[in-house]
């Protein structure tokens, strides 16, 4: 997924186009459009931002009264795999920002609020 993700930030026009044969009726203006916002959010990478936005949303929804308790965010996110190819295929991110140092996460982070 990485390597198509790659793909797609560098072949917008092209993956686009691609959307148009598995969209009936998507339109391949509206697709390039929509594919310069859509580049935008396609990197899988984890970090300590990750855990902090499930955290937060839940503890949003429990404030509102939408749920009734939060959960240990730790629990329910399992970085291992994409931290793998992070650190065995690195060339699949280089046209992306790095992770700052202060964010990055190594096997065994625990997510604290």
């Amino acid at each position: 997924m990485s390597e198509a993700d790659q793909w797609m930030r560098k072949n917008p026009k092209q993956a686009a186009a691609i959307g148009t044969r598995w969209i009936p009726g998507l339109k391949l203006d509206v697709a390039e459009a929509a594919m310069q916002y859509n580049i935008q959010q396609v990197d899988r990478r984890m970090s300590a931002h990750n855990y902090r936005a499930l955290w937060k949303a839940q503890d949003t929804l429990q404030r509102l009264g939408v749920i009734k308790t939060t959960f240990d965010v730790n629990k329910h996110i399992e970085p291992k795999f994409i931290l793998n190819v992070m650190q065995t295929h690195p060339a699949l991110f280089s046209d992306l920002q790095p992770i700052p140092a202060n964010v990055a996460i190594k096997p065994g982070f625990v997510f604290k609020p």
